[in-house]
């Protein structure tokens, strides 16, 4: 009996234990390939989650450009009510149109390989009853314009999980067609005319777009700091003074019409270990002489 017992350990495992090691083995496999593919879940996931964020801030840089600005102006009119837009000639990941939701037979307008665009669309702000208006010319055409805020939401889905991201452009609105009449640079500029009761006409040379009244004249500019303090020199001086009279205010005959604004924060020392962050205000002003109607 001892005999058999060794020659029988000195031929192996026995079919049960093959059977039990033979399945201990194959649950290890299961584990190894099912922790491997939730790896790669997880990797796709991230890559799809970076993906996402990278192109919503190079979205978003691109819209506030003076390229944005012509594309946005492609689609004929805007309206209060948020409404799908596709975005063309702008490249990224090789595609240059961009739009939101499903083609006809249901698959995506915009499909990239990390993520997928659920929704891209379009709407302005409320308009207030009292908004000022900017007077240009279009094609000759006296037209008003008013400023607008034009709102645009971009859902991007990346795997399951949709990500929603949102811009306020600034523009001037066309009142009667709701087309963008200008964004960006121009915008400034337009405003800047307008005033100074102005029509902003883009067909005339550079420099030369501002009609102003009649008749009118400009006295003098100068611009003004609040609160008074260190801060205020860090751009420019703290007050400009008008040449015609020496100081912050227009000559007699004249008035001051606001062209520019900025605010900044700047922290200075309030004690020995502590500072405060004080809010400043620089304001620029033209003065205009016009005859009285």
């Amino acid at each position: 009996m001892f005999f058999k017992k060794i020659i029988r350990s000195q031929l192996g495992m026995s079919m049960t234990e093959s059977a039990i090691a033979i399945g201990l083995v194959g649950m290890g496999a299961l584990a190894a390939a099912s922790l491997s593919g939730n790896m790669t879940n997880s990797i796709k996931k991230s890559e799809g989650i970076v993906a996402s964020s990278q192109f919503a801030s190079a979205f978003g840089s691109y819209l506030y450009t003076s390229s944005g600005c012509d594309t946005l102006r492609l689609k004929s009119s805007y309206s209060e009510t948020p409404e799908s837009i596709s975005i063309e000639n702008w490249k990224y990941m090789g595609i240059d149109k961009f739009e939101g939701g499903y083609n006809a037979d249901g698959t995506k307008k915009t499909k990239t390989k990390y993520f997928d665009i659920e929704a891209l669309e379009a709407n302005y702000e409320p308009l207030p009853a009292d908004a000022p208006l900017v007077k240009a010319l279009e094609g000759g055409t006296p037209v008003d314009m008013a400023k607008s805020i034009l709102k645009i939401r971009l859902v991007l889905k990346s795997g399951n999980k949709p990500s929603e991201y949102y811009y306020n452009i600034p523009v001037l609105r066309n009142v009667a067609t709701g087309a963008i009449g200008y964004c960006s640079d121009e915008k400034s500029i337009a405003e800047t005319c307008a005033s100074l009761q102005g029509v902003y006409d883009p067909a005339l040379p550079e420099g030369e777009r501002c009609k102003l009244a009649e008749g009118c004249k400009v006295k003098g500019y100068y611009q003004v700091c609040t609160p008074a303090g260190a801060g205020c020199n860090l751009f420019g001086t703290e007050t400009e003074v008008n040449p015609y009279t020496g100081g912050a205010s227009c000559p007699a005959g004249s008035v001051a019409t606001l062209t520019h604004r900025a605010t900044w924060g700047n922290r200075e020392p309030s004690g020995k270990k502590s500072s405060t962050m004080i809010d400043y205000t620089k304001t620029w002003y033209t003065c205009l002489a016009c005859p009285t109607p």
